[in-house]
């Protein structure tokens, strides 16, 4: 804020020239914000302007200045519109567009509504704009592929003038690119590698490292074609002549698809950094004796060594007056390698050296290392058997290669055969080595082998001098050796993921990788808790594939989840997959909004609990007669439903119970009420016998009968019987209290009557009985296999007399499912689409063995799984066999929209597949008992325009029409709501003390919140707290208020379309503060200073905000003195006292008082000044004047 002024009472604004910056706020509130201007003089005129600073630095121009508006409350503000101009789509992908746009002036906000059909401002999504100037640009995500967008970009400027214009684009079609990592990047090359949706003709990455103020410039930007694999659908572009640590800005490119990482409404690009490495790899020889061959014979010499990083190399060597061979690179980069030196001469000095070169092209060279050959045998002795092979004879074994050797006792021959199974003819196999020239040891060095495969070998050896002496080696299962896993460096790719089956607790994260990896997700419904590392992790099964499915639980509903993934393969590469910076999201499912209720009605021994939710759900209600709902009992329905209403009975009369609702939707959320109370009515105790009806005899076999009856509330159930009405037995006490009672009588006489009566009583002891009922079982002639039907049929599900139901009269958006049972029972049809979830219709109370439901609102040309099921009267549920039906694809009645819903009014719109009518049927329930036709004219596409329509409610409506062959069209039932102003509800104090009163409420949609309490006696005191977040349930506290005051109370509310509702709700005394402060943490220091003066410091604590005086005295008896601490209200304090001696003792007292003159004053507290320290010299002339003192007596 800025304030200006002149020496007048005149409007002289346009001579003001001091303005001057009166205040600085970096605290942004976004409910008030204001300022007391204190330093003003009398007989001056004062001007104000203000500047507004974003949180990303952008500076707000000036307000202007109305200076016929009084004590600085206003400003006349701009009036001009921004006219809006070029907007175009500048740039696409398959799932994104950027759009730009001018406009005339400076614009406080922006924003950007899309949607595939027309736009509505009130329900098309939007993104906002974080940019001010007059150039404007938006990145908008998340659309659909190859989808028409129409688009509406509105620019508004800080007094709310605002301009509008429209755009239509389609996004791209082809394949959709996702999951771009660079998992290599090296001095001067770098790999970028990327997931498709489908094999793309063309792919390719554009990369640059040159920028125009911050933004990469790709004006000149080179590119590099991928090669894309059809099977795993990973593109990958291996870019190279890099310059060496330059950082590279690129994005990607497949077909018609571009990914440039858009991020929160902006391009941000990807981007790495080239390595700097310049260290050249370190060569370790084999260490067994240091540079010398791992093993020699007359004729070879193997060579090993690793270097300290991946690298290719090879070996040069020489005889001593030679030069130096110049063999070829290795062609893999690794960090263990050995070389046979193959046909050398006898008896021969060699010399070698080692090169290796690492990816980046350093290069390096080993010390130089000699070798002698051995001698060539003299003598030869016959071959005699050696021993065989050992672990000890495989040298060295790599990913493909292996050298092994293997000594006889005289020169031979010598053939090496390995095959991945046991050997059995030497001589035979199809793969070996031979050695031809004759020696006494053999290198066998083998390649072109299996990465991690189990090979078997034998060797055979032949005399030099006589072929008729040769030996084999064993066919044992020991002799073999195995290579090694090939090393991959590279870590795994993200392909695809998708989050599924998310319920109020779990989600399903599927992930595909473009290797075999193990996953993990790391999760939390904060972003700060990665910073923190506060998150939860959750990971796949052990083993190592390209599919995963991972499941988390426990978690909260209605909540906005975070995520990211990492990759790692089996020799600990991994990537670390999280959105840019942005985190994978998804939603648990929130439970139904209790829309009304709870409501109790009370009866002398029964409540009935009524709410209303937002959606279908079931209905439960747990009661206790403790507060707490400790030992609860439950009472519901799992019909889902919007009304919902449970009668609890067999309560005990002028009883207070404790209630709270419970209701779970279709997707599994669940809302709970919070806890309410209710009281029975009624006097004394419940007298209210149960109501028996409907007994009868269901099932009567030849020595069995089932009895059936039903009681108006919970009771038990027990019958007597007899073939009089003397009734000679009864039946054990069935003590569930239930209201439909099945008991079996069992070992009757066959043919033979019998009468009997029921019994039930309730949880109040009440106990009913019924009439005489009569039954005669079976004669005797009948079969077992009779008895065994009866016995079986009382306990046997209703058979659905095909193995899946009948479907006909299938539409775009209904269906009707036929189905018959072999007993009477219930009706109903379980359905979902491909990949959704189960949903049920049907008759849940009417008993028939013909059932037919019809199933509404189904989506038009998709394809449905579905299973009937039937409960009969004794709760036995038969269930058919999973069928399919698909809805028809030319929808009668489509495209149903609700469209410009306001408070007041709203649109229906639809289309027909022929040229109809327009009529439509709607109320406030679902006898709909209003109708508007628009006209007799017909038409394929409709309005209707609702009007007078009230605030706050939920319409039903059904749409009709007639075409020209009389044909009617009827839709299934829709609904939709008007909004609701923000109204406040359930407003209570929850606490009032000395200086804060706390208060809660409830908002009947999504508001921020504000409360005022003002000063009764005062009304320019004001104290304010607010909370900008927009929801439902609100509790705010308004702390810093004088103690014993009267306060006038008001709450204002404002939805996030700007509607406000103001409600001054009742006045409130703070409490008086009756309690001195409490004097705390007293602390003293004292010292000396250099010129031997005493500083004393105390330092104290009050609980409250005080002023303070310090009391001294010097001894017991000495006269007290008083110093004022602090004239400020403060916690904490501090007193210097400078006027105290050395040496001496000081008793003191704190004493403080609170702003509503409580005081309260500490105890005495004692401290000892300092004093000098004298030195040797100080002390012996003292203890002269001690010893000598009485020399001033004399005169001397």
């Amino acid at each position: 804020m800025y304030r200006g002024s002149t020496v007048s009472t005149t409007n002289d604004s346009g001579v003001v020239s001091d303005w001057t910056e009166v205040v600085y706020d970096e605290n942004i509130d976004n409910l008030i914000n204001y300022y007391v201007d204190t330093a003003v003089d009398e007989n001056h005129r004062y001007y104000y302007r203000l500047t507004c600073e974003d949180d990303i630095a952008n500076v707000s121009t000036y307000s202007s200045i109305d200076s016929t508006i009084p004590d600085g409350s206003g400003g006349s503000g701009i009036t001009s519109t921004p006219s809006i101009t070029n907007l175009v789509v500048a740039d696409k992908g398959t799932t994104w567009m950027k759009l730009t746009w001018n406009t005339s002036s400076v614009v406080s906000d922006s924003k950007v509504y899309y949607s595939t059909n027309a736009i509505n401002e009130g329900t098309s999504s939007s993104v906002t704009v974080a940019t001010m100037g007059e150039e404007h640009e938006v990145v908008i995500t998340g659309l659909d592929v190859g989808t028409e967008y129409n688009f509406r970009a509105k620019s508004s400027n800080l007094n709310g003038n605002s301009d509008t214009d429209d755009v239509t684009e389609l996004t791209s079609s082809g394949a959709q690119i996702s999951s771009v990592t660079i998992p290599e990047i090296y001095n001067t090359q770098a790999v970028v590698r990327w997931a498709v949706s489908e094999n793309p003709t063309v792919a390719k990455v554009y990369y640059t490292n040159q920028t125009s103020g911050d933004v990469p410039d790709f004006s000149s930007s080179d590119n590099q074609s991928a090669e894309c694999d059809g099977d795993t659908l990973i593109c990958q572009a291996d870019i190279v002549g890099l310059s060496v640590n330059t950082k590279y800005y690129f994005y990607v490119e497949a077909d018609n698809d571009t990914d440039k990482n858009p991020e929160r409404g902006v391009i941000h690009y990807f981007n790495f950094r080239t390595d700097n490495d310049q260290a050249a790899p370190t060569i370790i020889p084999n260490d067994a004796v240091f540079g010398a061959p791992i093993i020699k014979t007359d004729t070879k010499g193997v060579i090993k060594w690793i270097t300290d990083e991946k690298a290719v190399s090879r070996v040069l060597y020489k005889k001593s007056s030679d030069s130096y061979n110049d063999p070829s690179w290795s062609q893999t980069y690794t960090m263990e390698r050995a070389v046979v030196l193959d046909n050398l001469s006898r008896n021969t000095v060699y010399t070698y050296k080692i090169q290796a070169r690492d990816i980046n092209g350093n290069q390096s060279e080993s010390d130089e290392f000699n070798f002698s050959t051995l001698a060539k045998q003299e003598d030869h002795p016959d071959l005699i058997a050696p021993d065989d092979p050992t672990s000890a004879n495989v040298l060295i074994t790599g990913e493909t290669e292996a050298v092994i050797y293997f000594s006889g006792n005289t020169q031979t021959t010598a053939r090496l055969c390995y095959e991945a199974n046991q050997i059995s003819d030497v001589d035979t196999c199809d793969n070996y080595v031979d050695n031809d020239t004759a020696s006494i040891t053999h290198v066998f060095y083998l390649e072109n082998l299996q990465s991690n495969q189990v090979y078997y070998y034998r060797i055979k050896l032949v005399d030099s001098a006589n072929n008729d002496i040769y030996f084999y080696t064993a066919d044992s299962s020991m002799i073999k050796f195995t290579t090694e896993s090939l090393i991959d460096s590279s870590a795994p790719g993200l392909s695809t993921y998708s989050v599924s089956d998310t319920s109020s607790d779990n989600a399903e994260i599927s992930v595909v990788s473009d290797s075999d990896s193990i996953v993990s997700i790391y999760y939390s419904d904060s972003v700060e808790d990665f910073s923190s590392d506060d998150y939860e992790e959750k990971s796949s099964s052990k083993s190592f594939t390209t599919t995963h499915s991972i499941n988390l639980k426990n978690l909260s509903q209605g909540r906005t989840y975070y995520f990211k993934i990492k990759l790692q393969d089996e020799n600990g590469n991994y990537n670390l997959y999280d959105n840019g910076g942005a985190y994978y999201t998804f939603e648990t499912v929130s439970g139904p909004d209790i829309s009304s209720g709870p409501d109790c009605t009370s009866g002398n021994n029964q409540l009935t609990i009524s709410w209303d939710t937002n959606e279908d759900a079931d209905a439960f209600v747990i009661y206790s007669e403790d507060d707490d709902l400790a030992d609860y009992f439950k009472k519901g329905e799992d019909e889902k439903k919007e009304e919902h209403s449970v009668t609890i009975g067999s309560l005990l009369p002028q009883v207070k119970y404790y209630y709270q609702v419970l209701s779970e939707n279709v997707e599994g959320g669940v809302s709970a009420s919070d806890i309410e109370e209710c009281s029975t009515l009624g006097e004394g105790v419940d007298s209210q016998v149960p109501d028996i009806s409907n007994v009868q005899a269901v099932l009567i076999g030849k020595n069995q009968a089932l009895i059936n009856w039903t009681t108006n509330e919970v009771s038990t159930s027990k019958v007597r019987y007899g073939k009089t009405e003397n009734y000679s037995s009864t039946t054990s006490e069935n003590t569930d209290m239930i209201t439909n009672h099945n008991v079996l009588l069992e070992d009757l006489d066959s043919g033979t009557t019998y009468h009997y009566q029921v019994i039930s009583k309730d949880a109040s002891a009440n106990s009913d009985e019924s009439g005489d009922y009569t039954f005669k079982t079976l004669g005797a002639a009948t079969e077992d296999t009779d008895l065994a039907g009866f016995i079986t049929g009382a306990y046997t599900a209703p058979d659905i007399s095909s193995a899946s139901a009948t479907v006909s009269k299938t539409l775009s958006n209904s269906v009707t499912v036929s189905w018959k049972t072999d007993k009477e029972a219930t009706s109903v049809v379980v359905y979902k689409p491909e990949g959704g979830n189960y949903k049920d219709q049907g008759d849940t109370t009417t008993l028939t063995t013909n059932h037919e439901i019809t199933i509404n609102d189904l989506t038009p040309n998709t394809k449905y799984t579905f299973y009937v099921k039937s409960v009969d009267s004794l709760g036995n549920t038969g269930q058919s066999d999973a069928d399919t039906f698909t809805t028809s694809a030319a929808s009668d009645i489509f495209n149903v929209e609700v469209i410009d819903v306001n408070y007041d009014s709203a649109t229906v719109s639809w289309e027909t597949s022929a040229n109809a009518t327009s009529q439509l049927e709607y109320g406030k329930s679902r006898e709909m008992d209003k109708e508007i036709t628009k006209d007799s004219d017909r038409s394929k596409a409709h309005a209707i325009n609702l009007t007078s329509l009230n605030a706050g409610t939920k319409y039903y409506f059904r749409i009709k029409g007639e075409d020209s062959s009389s044909n009617i069209y009827s839709s299934s039932e829709y609904t939709f709501s008007t909004p609701a102003p923000p109204e406040v509800q359930d407003f209570k104090v929850d606490s009032i003390d000395e200086h804060n009163i706390k208060v809660s409420f409830k908002t009947n949609i999504e508001a921020d919140a504000f409360v005022t309490l003002t000063n009764v006696e005062k009304e320019e005191d004001q104290h304010f707290q607010g909370s900008p977040e927009q929801k439902t349930e609100h509790s705010l506290e308004v702390g810093n208020l004088e103690s014993g005051v009267m306060y006038k109370l008001s709450v204002k509310v404002r939805d996030k379309e700007g509607n406000t509702t103001e409600k001054e709700i009742d006045k409130y005394t703070t409490n008086k503060d009756e309690n001195p402060p409490v004097i705390e943490n007293l602390r003293t220091t004292s010292a000396l200073s250099q010129a031997g003066k005493v500083q004393t410091i105390l330092s104290w604590d009050t609980d409250e905000p005080s002023k303070t005086m310090f009391i001294y005295r010097e001894g017991i008896g000495g006269n007290k003195r008083e110093v004022v601490a602090s004239e400020d209200y403060t916690l904490k304090h501090t007193a210097v006292i400078t006027t105290l001696e050395q040496g001496l003792a000081y008793y003191f007292n704190v004493k403080a008082e609170d702003k509503t003159g409580n005081v309260s004053i500490t105890q005495d507290r004692g401290v000892l000044t300092p004093k000098d320290k004298k030195n040797i010299i100080q002390v012996i002339t003292n203890n002269f004047q001690n010893i000598f003192s009485w020399t001033s007596n004399i005169g001397l």
